[in-house]
């Protein structure tokens, strides 16, 4: 075996280092487009558009590997290119065998990118070049036609309750609320202007979604919205804008290319440069910072504006007139008694003339503070826009992440012997490029078992009723600050009946406890660790390790994952994470242990909930909205403290004269659970930067990192989800 002259282990020439990066980004790219034209000819294999779009790839990995003098690498691409060659000649067909051949080949040259990486040499694989060499004629198989879903457009106008607090917020819970529903495509006013609402108490949104009028108009009918009138007649607005923003790509050759420009001498080719990711996560961290010190600036001038007000300084004004006036007033009379008064009126006097001096200088101190509270107005506009374009640069589509489990579907269904179509769409879809590194390894996981467990074979199908080929579809959509990821199958399902057997096998839990779990909570123990449903164990899945990590892995990346499945129709994951690790809109509020912050996306509504409507069930607390009864929480029933824990004011214990007769209650909810948390202050939403707990300090359960206030004050995030579980443990304990 013959090694890489050039990189392995001999340290490369300065020119040659110089463009290995390149080299290997290009040819990255160049692999996931091959795989794409690969599967595409798997389907379609006389495509001759396909085959030449093939050939041009190899040639091209071939070139630049010879450049180079990556050898194996270009002994390998040459096998490529002579058979490729001969299939656009028609000289050979390409089938199954050649097909996993040329994949392997590509598994090969990926392995050599990340030698490379790693300052390694590449080995040759003398194999692989002998079969290349032997390949046979393929079979033709036929494509599978595509069918798409047809949405409606609604324009809806919102009116908020006069005198209500925080309306700015209100309108961002009723955006997030009809994010979820489908895809916002303009407000009034617009998104980055929602504190105009306090003036208005008016919002309208046009908006694109499946859902019927009675379903958005269910989700927007919250606590302080006093009417909702929803127009379908918003088609043509909404088709103009459309055509604008969401024209299909054209797939453009060179020499058309060469024809615009020489039509359209001002028209050219986007052009791009690659960043390094450190990088960009160092400018992230500084624009983190600059919204810290945002945030301080702005506490600060709100300490400072009662000093500055125009009020005080009309009040000293006018008394230091009035005392003139007493003055002279007494220096008028000319009686012998008050002679020994002049001179402390004359000092007197001498201390007015000071204060109208103070007085002067607030006046002018004040026009200054006018004009800092202008530039901190230009500082939030600076920043704002600064954290939207570092956001932007690290927001990537998810069509890479996407494209590669069509390679990871064929392989598996081949291994299982299962007839299985991937669907994919909303792959222009974009989140931060940190977090789809970190959704490979669990979409792997969910798609394997979604193959090997949920969809059945083509026998099993058609005893049921249902085509051969199953399908399996991933999906991306964006609402509001939130990226949703779906997994969904039409296979069999989720057995709950096996889950509860299982579960009382391995003595997780009790036969009693076991039967009465509903299909939901059943469900959810796929995320237990080590639990499986599987007969037998194989390479795909049923050790009982990997849904567990899963879990683990979409809450380390602050989201959250749902379960939803229909026996003998097939189960969806819900993926919901933040666009973002670095900055969250989030809502904050002050309880008695300090300040805390929930992700905005989380926060279903606020309610003011008087304290003789909270009624106690088996020791826990509830209460009702619009008929709906929710657990009423304190941070107690999440945290423990370690200190004495206090009673609920004004329920379940005596309270005294100064307890509120209301309670602040933010509603939070995550994955279909809901609860109510009671809270002592609401502060407003602000955006504020998250730095992890568990690298900094260590990993708080219910916790999702922490931040840096304003006014140099820590701030807590709570995970909704882990503390909505940690509430509910809490709830079945005090019932017992």
């Amino acid at each position: 075996m013959s090694s890489e002259s050039d990189f392995g282990s001999s340290s490369p020439s300065h020119e040659m280092a110089q463009y290995l990066q390149m080299y290997l980004d290009e040819t990255a790219e160049q692999l996931d487009a091959l795989v794409e034209t690969l599967l595409v000819l798997e389907r379609a294999p006389t495509d001759s558009d396909q085959l030449n779009e093939a050939f041009r790839m190899v040639h091209s990995i071939k070139g630049s590997s010879a450049l180079m003098g990556l050898e194996n690498i270009t002994v390998l691409t040459h096998q490529l290119e002579n058979h490729f060659e001969r299939l656009r000649s028609g000289t050979q067909l390409l089938d199954q065998h050649a097909m996993g051949l040329i994949l392997r080949s590509v598994d090969f040259l990926r392995n050599g990118n990340a030698r490379l990486r790693a300052g390694q040499s590449i080995e040759s694989d003398p194999e692989l070049l002998e079969e290349l060499r032997q390949l046979q004629s393929p079979k033709v198989v036929e494509p599978k036609p595509v069918v798409t879903k047809l949405q409606k457009n609604y324009r809806i106008e919102i009116r908020l309750e006069a005198d209500m607090p925080l309306p700015d917020l209100k309108a961002e819970l009723v955006l997030a609320r009809l994010g979820e529903l489908g895809s916002i495509r303009e407000t009034e006013p617009a998104m980055t202007e929602l504190e105009k609402v306090a003036q208005t108490l008016r919002l309208q949104v046009l908006i694109q979604s499946q859902h019927s009028e009675d379903e958005l108009r269910s989700v927007v009918n919250i606590a302080g919205v006093q009417s909702v009138i929803i127009d379908e007649d918003a088609t043509d607005f909404v088709r103009e804008e459309l055509a604008a923003t969401e024209v299909a790509e054209p797939v453009i050759v060179e020499e058309e290319v060469a024809s615009i420009v020489a039509a359209d001498p001002k028209a050219k080719v986007s052009e791009t440069v690659r960043v390094d990711i450190d990088r960009l996560d160092h400018l992230m961290n500084l624009a983190g910072e600059l919204v810290v010190n945002k945030a301080r600036f702005v506490q600060i001038a709100k300490q400072m504006s009662p000093a500055f007000r125009k009020s005080n300084m009309n009040r000293a004004r006018a008394f230091g007139e009035a005392m003139r006036r007493v003055i002279q007033s007494l220096r008028s009379d000319d009686d012998q008694e008050v002679s020994r008064a002049h001179r402390q009126l004359y000092e007197l006097e001498s201390e007015l003339e000071a204060i109208e001096e103070q007085s002067t200088l607030w006046e002018e101190s004040r026009r200054s503070f006018s004009q800092i509270t202008d530039a901190i107005d230009q500082l939030t506009r600076v920043s704002k826009s600064l954290q939207r374009g570092v956001l932007e640069t690290r927001m990537v589509p998810v069509s890479p992440l996407f494209n590669r489990f069509k390679r990871v579907v064929r392989d598996i269904a081949i291994e299982l012997d299962k007839k299985v179509d991937l669907e994919i769409s909303g792959e222009k879809t974009e989140l931060d490029k940190r977090m789809i590194d970190e959704l490979g390894d669990p979409l792997v996981h969910l798609v394997r078992n979604a193959i090997d467990h949920g969809i059945e074979s083509a026998d099993v199908r058609r005893r049921n009723g249902k085509p051969e080929i199953g399908t399996l579809h991933l999906e991306a959509a964006h609402s509001g600050n939130n990226v949703f990821i779906y997994i969904r199958d039409d296979g069999g399902g989720i057995n709950t009946s096996k889950i509860r057997k299982r579960l009382i096998e391995r003595n997780i839990l009790p036969a009693s406890a076991a039967e009465a779990l509903s299909e939901r909570e059943a469900a959810e123990y796929v995320w237990h660790p080590g639990f499986s449903t599987a007969e037998k164990v194989s390479d795909i899945s049923g050790r009982g390790v990997g849904m567990d990590i899963v879990k683990t892995r979409i809450s380390e990346l602050n989201g959250t994952i749902d379960i939803q499945s229909t026996p003998g129709r097939g189960t969806q994951f819900t993926i919901r994470l933040p666009l973002t690790l670095a900055i969250i809109r989030s809502l904050l509020f002050r309880l008695r242990h300090g300040i805390f912050a929930v992700p905005i996306d989380n926060v279903r509504e606020i309610v003011s909930v008087p304290i003789n409507e909270v009624v106690t069930i088996h020791g826990n607390h509830t209460f009702e909205v619009r008929g709906e009864f929710i657990p009423l929480v304190d941070i107690d029933d999440i945290f423990e403290w370690h200190e004495v824990a206090y009673d609920y004011r004004g329920y379940g214990g005596v309270a005294s004269e100064s307890d509120l007769k209301r309670v602040n209650v933010v509603i939070l909810q995550t994955a279909g659970k809901t609860i109510g948390l009671r809270v002592d202050e609401l502060l407003g939403g602000q955006d504020i930067v998250i730095k992890s707990l568990a690298e900094n300090f260590v990993h708080i359960r219910g916790l999702s990192g922490a931040s840096i206030l304003g006014d140099g004050s820590v701030c807590l995030l709570l995970d909704v989800a882990a503390s909505i579980a940690m509430a509910s443990d809490t709830a079945r304990q005090r019932a017992v």
